[in-house]
């Protein structure tokens, strides 16, 4: 384990809960609370990169992001595209501000990727369903009847099958692009989900390519 990862201290953001940038969040007086948390609030990248001073004062050293691809709901875990971030959140170039700024105040970036499913909308999945002799059949598990296998029985999040090559090769470039881009360290979301096949392919790819990522698994 890389030193800086053992010694310090996490802070882990839920992008969208997290600061605005514009002092307020989205709250509407007809809609109750409880309702209104199930969706995007107005959270954002420009407001996690005006809270830095606050941030490195309270002494962190790890900055944990929740997932910031294209997706439909505020906490990120149902991709729609994994090489976009959601306007929801911001724009690249609102992250690499963040990162670069990050990076001066000698602080590391970790991302979450969700490597288990995407959500049934993204083009992976709308191509698996429109075509039975797609070369993305294979990218995903299906049931006995020939639907989407969900995430935890969820059928609007297909899984991918990581037994699967090019599925596992397609995820190696989403994580050596943003690696490229500038993050610091992944967090696997669910790690006990990939198999041998994924783990084997994906680590040793990444410690030949990028031996000083941190790599961190979700029991």
């Amino acid at each position: 384990m890389h030193q800086w990862a053992k010694d310090s201290t996490y802070y882990h953001i839920v992008i969208d809960r997290f600061a605005t940038g514009r002092q307020e969040f989205n709250f509407s007086p007809t809609t109750s609370y409880s309702q209104q948390l199930r969706e995007w609030m107005g959270g954002n990248i420009s407001g996690i990169t005006q809270s830095l001073d606050y941030l490195e004062y309270l002494g962190i050293g790890v900055l944990l992001l929740s997932p910031f691809f294209r997706g439909k709901k505020y906490h990120g875990y149902w991709v729609t595209d994994f090489m976009q971030v959601d306007p929801h959140i911001g724009t690249f170039q609102q992250l690499r501000e963040l990162i670069e700024s990050v990076h001066k105040r000698n602080i590391r970036v970790i991302m979450d990727l969700p490597v288990t499913h995407c959500h049934i909308s993204s083009p992976l999945a709308k191509r698996a369903r429109s075509d039975n002799k797609s070369d993305r059949d294979d990218w995903f598990h299906y049931d006995d009847n020939g639907n989407f296998q969900g995430f935890f029985g969820d059928t609007n999040l297909p899984e991918f099958n990581l037994e699967f090559m090019p599925a596992v090769n397609y995820l190696k470039k989403i994580i050596r692009y943003w690696v490229e881009f500038g993050i610091d360290g992944i967090r696997f979301d669910h790690a006990k989900r990939p198999g041998t096949v994924f783990w084997q392919h994906t680590t040793s790819y990444l410690q030949d390519l990028f031996p000083q990522v941190f790599l961190l698994g979700e029991n």
